[in-house]
């Protein structure tokens, strides 16, 4: 019990550091911020091959999931500042237990990763549907996606572990209340 909380109470400290060690490797930074839209674009083509595969009630799930929940709805509910303007410019962190609601409905925030919710949305379907070798790719790509977003200073690193959580969770809870259609 103690290793646990002494273990959570040096997430922000790891989140730090991890954050502040990508977002210093500059020389790659303008390669990351071109694969990061790379990423998106060939994921969205992806996907619409993947239309003919996958039941639409899937999909559809998918997308609100992605789109409604992260993209919209916590993107622009919870305040927390991306690191190229807090913790990169004046040092200060903002850990997540922290976050509060925002005030300012129009700017959006850092938390959680839109990049990543994407990716692993599409590798959470390949990975439940049986596609092995386009889930180690999206694997690999969720990876370089994570990297990316830090590395650009758009994102810490855990705006991006709970982009994954955040789906994880959602997928499990409301994937038996989609209604299978064949």
């Amino acid at each position: 019990m103690i290793h646990s909380i002494a273990l959570l109470s040096n997430i922000p400290v790891i989140d730090k550091y991890i954050t502040v060690r990508i977002s210093k490797l500059k020389h790659v930074e303008k390669y990351t911020r071109q694969f990061s839209m790379a990423i998106i674009y060939f994921n969205i083509g992806f996907n619409i091959y993947l239309w003919g595969y996958i039941p639409s009630n899937i999909l559809y799930l998918r997308y609100c999931i992605e789109l409604l929940l992260v993209n919209v709805m916590l993107k622009y509910l919870l305040d927390r500042p991306r690191p190229k303007h807090s913790l990169l410019t004046t040092g200060k962190y903002y850990p997540i237990y922290k976050i509060r609601i925002t005030k300012n409905w129009r700017k959006k925030q850092s938390f959680p990763s839109g990049h990543v919710t994407t990716v692993y949305c599409t590798y959470y379907l390949l990975n439940m549907l049986d596609f092995p070798a386009w889930t180690w790719i999206y694997f690999f790509l969720l990876f370089l996606t994570i990297f990316a977003r830090i590395n650009t200073g758009a994102h810490h690193f855990s705006d991006c572990i709970w982009a994954i959580l955040i789906c994880q969770y959602a997928f499990k809870y409301l994937m038996p209340m989609t209604i299978y259609v064949e």
